[in-house]
């Protein structure tokens, strides 16, 4: 495949994840019916999506708002991959088929050791993998260190290390092409709190903090090997354009 098609492909991942975005952000209400995760069709091209609850799809919704006045708007989704599939298709006249392997909750260190042995032993292999994973690694109860400007030993345990060792996993596996992503920014501690009043104000936003340092891992390191492709740089997306009440990419 062409690197230019390649490249032009994964660009409908930045606009899957925003329609994600939009809808899990600002509707009021939520439709149960969906896309579903894996569309089942003969596939002439196929991904693997891996990643947390963003790929994988769930309700999401703030329980309070800014003044800590309960509310009860949420949104389900169920994960970009079906969506992206079928955009793909639709734009390629292919049949393309996204696996979805997101995993509520998962960390970069969780994916490579729990995923790996599926994804070397799956009899349909995919040849390529979209990478969007990081978001949990950031959470305020057991944050992992980024790992950014780290050398030898003192890498070990960081989020740099770990998608290191994932990328070269699925590189092992078959996936001839590897793009990861950036990650979006949160917007707020814990769904049962308060959103940030300001996501960039990282005197309160700690967990966006750390994604600006685990995003530059992507981009100073990871970026820079000739076996990764560039994905969507979806937190300046999402911090110059897409508020939590509205907007779009």
């Amino acid at each position: 495949m062409p690197q230019t098609t390649s490249v032009r492909k994964f660009a409908y991942l930045a606009v899957a994840l925003a329609v994600a975005a939009v809808l899990l952000l600002v509707a009021p209400n939520p439709d149960s019916k969906g896309l579903p995760n894996d569309v089942p069709v003969l596939a002439t091209d196929r991904y693997d999506a891996i990643g947390d609850s963003i790929t994988y799809g769930e309700e999401f919704g703030f329980s309070v708002d800014r003044l800590g006045r309960p509310r009860k708007t949420a949104a389900k989704f169920l994960g970009w991959p079906a969506l992206l599939g079928q955009m793909l298709a639709e734009e390629t006249g292919l049949s393309v088929e996204v696996l979805n392997k997101g995993r509520p909750g998962e960390r970069v260190e969780e994916s490579r050791i729990e995923q790996m042995p599926g994804l070397v032993d799956d009899k349909s292999r995919s040849s390529s993998a979209l990478l969007l994973i990081g978001t949990n690694d950031s959470n305020d109860f057991k944050p992992t260190p980024s790992g950014l400007g780290c050398t030898g030993i003192a890498c070990a345990n960081t989020y740099k290390r770990h998608l290191q060792l994932l990328v070269q996993g699925l590189q092992a596996a078959g996936r001839d092409r590897i793009y990861i992503g950036l990650l979006a920014p949160v917007w707020g501690p814990d769904p049962k709190k308060p959103p940030y009043e300001n996501p960039l104000d990282f005197s309160e936003a700690l967990r966006n903090k750390r994604i600006v340092k685990y995003n530059q891992v992507i981009t100073d390191e990871l970026w820079a090997s000739p076996d990764v492709e560039r994905g969507p740089d979806f937190f300046s997306c999402f911090t110059q354009e897409v508020k939590p009440i509205g907007g779009g990419c």
